[in-house]
């Protein structure tokens, strides 16, 4: 006759596995390839619509600094009989205004005026102006995507010039959006 074992019921073994517990606290390598596929779709789309906003907002910041300077080139004028020939009216107080004689200089997407491109330039600020009898009678902005603002290639330049013209034309989107 068997000899009873304290704490083992009749019919159960004594050494017998003991209950499945509930798993612990985690994730599954299932759970987390699901996460990172929806973290990767919504990555590919989100990261496209970043690229464009942030283009088109360079573009507007240019956008807005050409028509400043064109203003400022109207009061140079009025001022002194003529368009200013190069950008010293314009970057008083900068560290580009540095450089007497300055018809080129470069813009950050922050907004900083550069005499020297850097890495982080995005466009390229040019003047240019027509002189008759020694006074420059009209002038032309030009500005020039340089950097990772050329993957703007519908807008790859921007220019206005003293009578007010922009291109590209009015059909384009440059100059609107």
């Amino acid at each position: 006759m068997p000899i009873p074992i304290a704490g083992a019921s009749a019919g159960r073994r004594p050494h017998a596995s003991p209950p499945m517990r509930h798993r612990g606290a985690g994730f599954t390598l299932l759970e987390l390839m699901i996460t990172v596929v929806i973290v990767a779709i919504l990555a590919s789309i989100a990261l496209p619509s970043y690229r464009s906003y942030v283009l088109r907002s360079n573009r507007a910041a240019v956008r807005a600094m050409l028509v400043d300077i064109a203003a400022k080139q109207e009061v140079e004028a009025l001022k002194s009989g003529a368009y200013a020939s190069d950008f010293n009216f314009y970057l008083r107080g900068s560290n580009a205004a540095m450089n007497v004689g300055l018809t080129r200089f470069f813009i950050t997407s922050s907004g900083l005026t550069q005499a020297v491109a850097t890495g982080q330039s995005v466009y390229q600020i040019d003047l240019s102006t027509t002189a008759v009898a020694a006074t420059s009678r009209s002038f032309t902005l030009t500005a020039t995507a340089i950097g990772s603002q050329t993957q703007d290639s519908d807008c790859l330049t921007l220019s206005v010039n003293s009578a007010g013209q922009r291109l590209p034309g009015a059909g384009s989107a440059c100059w609107s959006r």
